[in-house]
């Protein structure tokens, strides 16, 4: 019984200990079941879920933002073609994303924002040649919101869903010693998630892509224009620079505007999740429910049409096609 000693007792007392670590952490199984027409998933005895409704969650986020960034740009309707937007996925400048991209000479365009929320007159945020503070607190709750909607979006729109820990991690900037998680590609935003557990082994990260949608270009307003816009209201609320502003947090994508130094908890992600698909499905689902519905639907959704693809080009084989018969 002593460690060291010729005895298969130590390796049991090994494997058991790790049997103990891995019930702790792993989750727990998730068992669904499908309609005849594969149409409808199950989760239990009380949830139940049309492919319809669950495609209008991520509608649901992108209208959302839609509506609240229209809102926190005063009108002004900037036209972006996020195919001439330049990006260099190599360059690992502190601080540098897209936005900093001298050809696109976007670095000072959310002086164009604080332009039109100073002249507006409805709702506007400049007042008696002051600074209305009572409208900008006002501004940053819309601000917030909108976040929490673009949070939304990166979950139900990039694909297969990523962990809240990475998202909670994603940079919109190139920080001191660690690169940014979103990017502009081939008239795209992308955003990568890294990997680090397959490091201990093979020495080599695993990344992720996510590619949002056309509708998910809401992000590219915010980045560009209310986010600078709302760190300028900072610095001319504050004349001394935030101490808890770290070189990290200054670029952390999913940071609240009242505790810009820290980033969001994971519960904040979880929270805005249930809310909309107690709204949307009228069912109240977590993250991590929300993670193995999107994982089983792409299993079975994802195989049939590859099936289905794999048959039609057999059949293609068979059958000969106008230009074969001519």
């Amino acid at each position: 019984m002593i460690t060291g000693s010729p005895s298969p007792l130590e390796e049991f007392q090994s494997l058991r200990d790790f049997g103990r670590v891995i019930a702790r952490t792993d989750p727990p199984s998730f068992l669904l079941r499908w309609s005849d027409d594969g149409e409808t998933v199950s989760y239990g005895d009380d949830f139940s879920l049309n492919m319809e409704s669950f495609r209008g969650l991520a509608e649901h986020f992108l209208a959302k933002a839609e509506e609240l960034c229209d809102g926190l740009m005063f009108s002004l309707n900037p036209v972006i073609d996020l195919a001439k937007v330049k990006d260099d996925l190599t360059n690992t400048q502190y601080g540098f994303s897209f936005v900093q991209h001298p050809a696109n000479k976007l670095a000072d365009t959310y002086l164009d924002l604080s332009a039109k929320a100073c002249t507006t007159r409805r709702n506007g945020l400049f007042r008696d040649n002051r600074w209305d503070w009572k409208a900008i607190f006002s501004y940053r709750k819309t601000a917030e919101s909108l976040l929490e909607m673009i949070g939304g979006v990166f979950q139900t729109d990039g694909g297969q869903v990523a962990r809240v820990s990475e998202l909670a991690s994603l940079e919109c900037g190139n920080g001191p010693s660690t690169d940014r998680g979103l990017y502009v590609y081939n008239g795209s935003i992308i955003f990568i998630t890294r990997h680090h557990k397959a490091k201990r082994s093979t020495n080599r990260e695993f990344n992720v892509v996510r590619f949002l949608s056309a509708r998910g270009g809401q992000v590219f307003k915010y980045l560009v224009y209310i986010r600078r816009f709302l760190d300028m209201l900072r610095r001319e609320q504050s004349s001394r620079p935030d101490p808890t502003l770290s070189l990290l947090s200054r670029n952390l994508l999913f940071r609240s505007d009242q505790t810009p130094g820290k980033p969001w908890d994971s519960s904040r992600f979880t929270s805005i999740l249930k809310k909309a698909t107690t709204e949307v499905w009228k069912i109240s689902t977590n993250s991590q429910l929300y993670r193995q519905l999107t994982i089983g639907i792409t299993e079975k959704q994802g195989s049939a049409s590859f099936e289905g693809c794999h048959r039609t080009r057999a059949c293609s084989k068979l059958v000969p096609t106008p230009l074969q018969v001519a």
